[in-house]
């Protein structure tokens, strides 16, 4: 997008695209030539602010071209590209999608969480913040779901009374760590596939959280020996 004057004189260009409308003139006067001047003294460099400026050359809100700031205010998404389905959650509406969406995939003021699934894949089991095994689909509130700490610490104690194995994955922080101190933890990062769209190589970090070996499958699989080993 390039921006002049009344007499052809170039004030700002940028090469972030903007979608402007087929046919539309801007007309600057005096004063918004002034404010493209001043606000020229802070370059916007990223794309936030390249469209946001764009936005306010042109008298209009980015909205009116699509475009809406994610729930992590980083990049401004498109909201057509998908179709929900209205479900029932908590006596709330909400909107569920089968497969992951994150904070950079929805518009600011909404929230998303994950649902778990069971190993069979015939019924949903609880609903958290990020959920990495046995993912079964996101959903969209426009209030947030509070996850008090003693709900984190009554599933820690019902996994500490299982006779069984289990292996539960979570964001990686210092309180979960503290919650599982004495269990098997892997922490791993991981490539956020949606967000690859907007900020390629973007990573999470997470944990694996066992009360087994997490690893021995493959501890007990053949390995060959070899003398350059």
């Amino acid at each position: 997008m390039c921006v002049s004057d009344a007499y052809g004189t170039k004030v700002w260009e940028s090469k972030q695209k903007f979608p402007i409308k087929k046919g539309v003139t801007v007309k600057i006067d005096a004063e918004l030539h002034e404010e493209v001047r001043q606000y020229l003294n802070e370059y916007p460099e990223g794309e936030c602010d390249c469209i946001e400026f764009a936005a306010s050359i042109l008298r209009c809100s980015p909205a009116d071209y699509g475009l809406y700031l994610n729930a992590s205010e980083d990049v401004y998404i498109r909201l057509d590209t998908d179709t929900y389905d209205l479900i029932d959650l908590f006596d709330r509406p909400a909107l569920f999608l089968n497969w992951r969406l994150s904070s950079d995939d929805i518009p600011k003021g909404l929230y998303c969480y994950d649902l778990r699934e069971a190993d069979n894949g015939d019924e949903f089991i609880t609903i958290e913040p990020h959920v990495v095994v046995n993912h079964g689909g996101s959903v969209i509130t426009d209030e947030p779901i509070e996850f008090m700490m003693y709900d984190h610490v009554r599933l820690r104690d019902t996994l500490f009374g299982i006779e069984g194995k289990f292996l539960l994955s979570y964001n990686d922080c210092e309180e979960v760590r503290r919650l599982y101190d004495g269990c098997r933890i892997f922490p791993f990062t991981r490539i956020h596939s949606m967000a690859q769209r907007y900020d390629a190589g973007r990573k999470s970090c997470e944990l694996l959280i066992g009360n087994y070996d997490i690893f021995e499958r493959g501890r007990a699989q053949p390995r060959q020996i070899s003398m350059f080993a």
